[in-house]
């Protein structure tokens, strides 16, 4: 039920794979937030195969100029690239993703956290895109912030592609 609430329609074999993760955090500490619900159908539910995965990345931003990224991708077997501006480096990078897939959704969240501490803290980042009024989540997480971000909207990405070919 939370996570409908959270706007996610889950199948039945995801909603079980994200109540046994809700379980096992359940058992450690006395209340599990909805961030962290989140967190776990990013993480476990709607998983798919790869369609579409970063070959390479450059992002350059400054105080005067804002942002610009130039994205490869692989989609589908083929090379794909995006050279975008955006109002930062994440905005300029989900920017050319989307000129190089040719596909624009809507950002309906999108949220960064340490998970470590320190100058070399990994950072996670999770996503929602809205896609024909459906929400699709993806999860990232490295020490580059930006590269979490980036990792995130393409595992939300292969989630649309693979539920669309499955339509």
């Amino acid at each position: 039920q939370a996570a409908e609430k959270l706007g996610y329609e889950l199948s039945a074999e995801d909603q079980d794979k994200v109540y046994r993760a809700f379980l096992e955090v359940a058992g450690k500490k006395e209340e599990v937030t909805l961030r962290e619900l989140e967190a776990m159908i990013a993480a476990e539910a709607m998983q798919v195969p790869t369609v579409c995965s970063v070959l390479s990345y450059a992002i350059t931003t400054g105080s005067a100029n804002g942002a610009m990224a130039h994205m490869q991708l692989s989609l589908n077997g083929q090379k794909a690239e995006g050279v975008a501006v955006g109002d930062g480096s994440i905005d300029a990078a989900f920017n050319a993703i989307e000129q190089a897939t040719g596909r624009h959704f809507e950002l309906d969240g999108f949220r960064i956290q340490a998970m470590t501490e320190g100058r070399t803290a990994t950072g996670e980042t999770i996503i929602r895109l809205r896609s024909q009024g459906r929400l699709y989540s993806g999860r990232g997480i490295s020490t580059d912030i930006v590269g979490a971000g980036i990792m995130s909207y393409i595992n939300a990405l292969n989630k649309i592609i693979y539920e669309e070919a499955d339509a």
